[in-house]
């Protein structure tokens, strides 16, 4: 009979064993999240795979071990898809819903709503942020290291020259905007925003302690074509885009889509680059990598510059059709050990992904979270649709909602609602090398007018309008669903300019020119008491549409 010693120790053995294989079976995931502008749905190959010369091979690549998302929705304007996936709310309650048209309005994501880093700093996180920030600066309280990032390295703004970083809005307030935390960085004039954006993530992964769970959020501001003349000039002794991806393309005749598609490359490159280190790092397999669109993409005709095509799906960036809101978005998990491409049909809301992360974390760590964590948000926990692929716990994303303009879906069905017109801008399907999708059919949809419902199951591309043909109780859910929600509705127009942002005041420099947003809100609250009782009086004009 073993003695009481030789118990003891068999004893210590098991127990050593039982703690190895937790050790190894539970990990704390290293979150990465990449985003990128203006991408049409059918302009990258791992969504089309019809898609000739494909401008994002290796992504294509890394997908066919992804899940790649078909049924992820994104806000209309990548402003308010920030402000939703970082805060998990919706930008109707936040306030976030319309883009800053002059950078020296004071207008942002109030910092009384908490950011992904700040629950993942009480995690034990080391959080970083490179590229555009989008989400308000004139107060230093907006600043992405006043709210949970470490480390900042990119412009204040979501537009700007790729090469001298000097950013102009369309009031015509210019200066150079690109930041090392809250400084100004002049030392990096002439450099190509998307190489130094991936180059930075690169370096903060080769530098990161192994042993610490990272967070890395990187804003693209690719594929923004911006000023075209100047960054795919004819000339290439006057064009900014490097080499290295115009010359793909070369044989793309459309010469907008083919400054289009080269922007595409360079997130494409970044992408990799990214992964890449990660793998050299030996943090891949504890990591998980989001890919995301911000919007969908501005197409032929809209704007100036644009080429983008969010085929099968109609419209465009900005509007309320699914071409802007159905999102191109994938996800890489080296521990899902797939070894091909699995597509995920789960409807899934951009603002899911904070609760959805933070199941993550608590099922591969083992560690409880407190249920006040997941509360208030409009964000779902979609960690057994994402990881599992079991059934989506949503069936209703309210894409737009403001005073007498929406755009719905809901189940199957989608509703979109838009007397001012401006929402139902760029109806169209656009497509340069697509299979027709544009004809319509005897019931059509002008949302100016009336209300119009479709089938997306079987109609995805918003051709046939089914207002007149289905039941009154999907439209009452509907507007029930509109009430309710629009009793949450932040009614907050931007305000006016003030002097004191211009660049000229900081040597023609972006930068932060009050404290906090307290005391810039005194300027601004007697314009949003008006905004706010003039759409509340009209309010009832849409529910009669």
């Amino acid at each position: 009979m073993a003695s009481l010693k030789d118990r003891l120790s068999m004893f210590g053995v098991i127990l050593c064993m039982f703690t190895a294989f937790c050790a190894a079976t539970s990990y704390t995931p290293h979150i990465i999240i990449i985003t990128a502008d203006d991408i049409g749905y059918a302009d990258v190959g791992f969504n089309n795979p019809d898609l000739e010369n494909s401008p994002t091979p290796k992504m294509d690549e890394w997908a066919r071990g992804s899940t790649v998302m078909k049924n992820y929705y994104v806000s209309p304007n990548g402003f308010s898809t920030r402000s939703a996936l970082l805060t998990a709310k919706h930008p109707a309650v936040l306030g976030t819903q319309f883009e800053m048209q002059d950078a020296t309005i004071p207008y942002g994501l109030d910092p009384s709503h908490k950011l992904l880093p700040e629950y993942l700093k009480t995690l034990g996180y080391a959080c970083h942020a490179v590229g555009q920030w989008d989400l308000g600066f004139y107060s230093k309280d907006m600043l992405p290291t006043q709210r949970g990032y470490d480390t900042f390295y990119g412009s204040y703004l979501s537009f700007g020259d790729y090469n001298t970083h000097s950013a102009k809005d369309r009031a015509g307030h210019e200066g150079l905007d690109l930041h090392e935390n809250m400084k100004i960085d002049e030392s990096e004039e002439g450099g190509f925003k998307p190489e130094l954006y991936s180059g930075k993530a690169v370096k903060i992964i080769q530098d990161h302690d192994y042993d610490k769970p990272l967070h890395l959020y990187v804003a693209l501001q690719s594929a923004q074509i911006g000023d075209y003349n100047v960054l795919c000039n004819e000339d290439s002794s006057k064009r900014q885009m490097p080499n290295f991806y115009y010359k793909k393309f070369t044989h793309i005749q459309d010469p907008v889509r083919r400054c289009y598609l080269a922007l595409l490359s360079t997130i494409d490159t970044a992408f990799d680059e990214i992964v890449a280190a990660l793998k050299n790092k030996m943090m891949l397999k504890n990591s998980v990598v989001i890919f995301t669109g911000t919007s969908g993409g501005p197409a032929a005709g809209q704007f100036d510059y644009n080429a983008a095509s969010n085929f099968p799906f109609r419209g465009a960036k900005l509007t309320g059709w699914e071409g802007a809101v159905r999102g191109v978005a994938m996800v890489y998990t080296d521990r899902a050990n797939q070894n091909h491409q699995t597509i995920s049909n789960c409807m899934f809301h951009v603002s899911d992904w904070i609760p959805t992360l933070l199941t993550l974390y608590k099922n591969t760590t083992g560690k409880e979270l407190s249920a006040d964590v997941f509360s208030p948000m409009y964000g779902v926990d979609q960690y057994n649709c994402m990881f599992l692929h079991q059934p989506s716990k949503r069936d209703t994303v309210i894409h737009f909602l403001y005073g007498n303009s929406a755009s719905i879906r809901t189940h199957k069905y989608k509703y979109i609602v838009n007397t001012d017109g401006k929402l139902a801008k760029m109806d169209e399907w656009y497509s340069p090398n697509s299979p027709n999708c544009s004809i319509r059919d005897n019931l059509p949809c002008n949302p100016a007018d009336r209300a119009c419902l479709f089938d997306l199951s079987a109609d995805p591309c918003e051709m046939h309008n089914i207002i007149d043909l289905e039941g009154e109780s999907i439209l009452s859910f509907i507007r029930s669903t509109i009430t309710d929600f629009n009793e949450t509705v932040k009614y907050d127009k931007p305000g006016k300019a003030q002097e004191e942002g211009d660049p000229v005041n900081f040597g023609y420099t972006w930068q932060s020119w009050t404290l906090s947003v307290s005391s810039a809100s005194s300027a601004t609250s007697t314009y949003i008491l008006a905004v706010t009782f003039f759409y509340l009086i009209f309010d009832s004009a849409f529910m009669q549409s």
